[in-house]
């Protein structure tokens, strides 16, 4: 993995799977859709793969919550959220996984008994 400002971060591509911060506290896993850029701003929007599909946060909150009690199979959500930085305020540092990381991260997800569709 590599450690990256923001300057180097941005000519990152989509599908970069990344988390930012401020050294050394990073976000969540996160995967780059798109950068934004502005007068004064820049950011991005990204998918964060820990979170529940919904329409809204109290659907959320009721399959949250279905999962937690019943055992139910909710899928993940696949869409972007924005984020912003207004003078670099909270993302100072990205840590950007290499294809070798995520190559390591998709053996580790695979258990010698799941059928991988």
């Amino acid at each position: 993995m590599r450690a990256m400002t923001p300057e180097q971060f941005r000519e990152c591509q989509e599908g970069t799977v990344f988390a930012y911060g401020q050294p050394w506290a990073f976000s969540s896993l996160l995967i780059l859709d798109e950068h934004v850029m502005g007068d004064g701003y820049w950011g991005f929007w990204a998918t964060n793969p820990m979170w529940v599909d919904a329409e809204d946060c109290s659907q959320a909150t009721e399959r949250l919550q279905d999962m937690l009690e019943n055992g139910a199979s909710h899928p993940m959500e696949d869409a972007c959220s924005k984020y912003m930085s207004y003078d670099g305020d909270v993302m100072s540092v990205f840590l950007v996984l290499e294809k070798a990381d995520i190559d390591r991260l998709v053996a580790k997800m695979r258990p010698p008994t799941m059928e991988v569709v």
